[in-house]
């Protein structure tokens, strides 16, 4: 016997729709799902309360904007691995790039005419376009 629910390949019958109230439940998120988001809205209003009352301003300083911004970038739904790779990840590639920059300011620096007044020197501007060149195309092949 056929469920009244399905009908064949060949069939012509309408399906029937299901009822207001199973498209209505099968719409609201899943009780995680609204667990998650609870637990980010509070960290995210404790954040802000801190950051907008005067007194925990003046016993924390200036760090409690740092609350927020780690509530915005470092979500508190997130697993506490997660949250360390992505720091890790971020704090290496930090390093890299401002090694980078460093060592390509330094040889721009060393191919600069010291007898020439002008502040823009041909030598030195090659140098930098090849390390931003070369720098911007790591980091987009990375992030592709």
């Amino acid at each position: 016997m056929v469920d009244s629910t399905t009908i064949s390949m060949n069939s012509n019958e309408p399906m029937p729709s299901p009822s207001l109230t199973k498209r209505i439940k099968d719409r609201l998120p899943t009780l995680e799902a609204v667990r998650k988001t609870t637990k980010v809205c509070i960290s995210l209003l404790i954040g802000f309360i801190m950051n907008m009352d005067g007194t925990t301003k003046q016993a924390i300083g200036s760090g409690t904007l740092f609350v927020v911004i780690t509530c915005l970038f470092y979500f508190p739904n997130r697993s506490l691995g997660v949250v360390l790779e992505s720091i890790m990840y971020g704090t290496a590639g930090s390093l890299l790039s401002a090694a980078w920059c460093t060592l390509g300011m330094f040889l721009a620096n060393l191919a600069r005419n010291p007898l020439e007044s002008e502040p823009i020197q041909a030598a030195s501007s090659a140098v930098l376009a090849v390390f931003l060149f070369f720098g911007t195309f790591v980091v987009n092949y990375i992030r592709v």
